[in-house]
């Protein structure tokens, strides 16, 4: 039985001063998922009114692999700085695809 592919919304809220360092660690997190474990689509969006305010959009070709990153040592210790810079918790959402088009 083939595993399905996941979806995944994670939403980050720093504060002002700390904007550029958040993305530079996104963007850390896109290169090792893109790279190092093969994510179809791993996307960061800023919020055009709300600089603080990024979104993650992820695809992964299952929860296995997905698990593997979160697990890794990159993913922590990037996720150990971030979280020193958020103003609010970070929210996941994991996602069920509702069609097929």
């Amino acid at each position: 039985m083939k595993e399905e592919m996941v979806s995944i919304l994670v939403i980050f809220e720093t504060y002002s001063d700390h904007i550029e360092r958040l993305r530079s660690l996104l963007e850390v997190l896109c290169e090792i998922a893109r790279d190092e474990y093969k994510c179809p689509r791993f996307e960061v969006f800023q919020n055009t009114y709300a600089n603080e305010k990024f979104f993650l959009v992820e695809t992964w070709q299952n929860r296995k692999t997905w698990d593997k990153y979160v697990n890794s040592a990159e993913f922590r210790s990037a996720m150990e700085e971030i979280n020193k810079l958020l103003e609010h918790p970070i929210q996941i959402t994991i996602l069920n695809k509702l069609s097929q088009a």
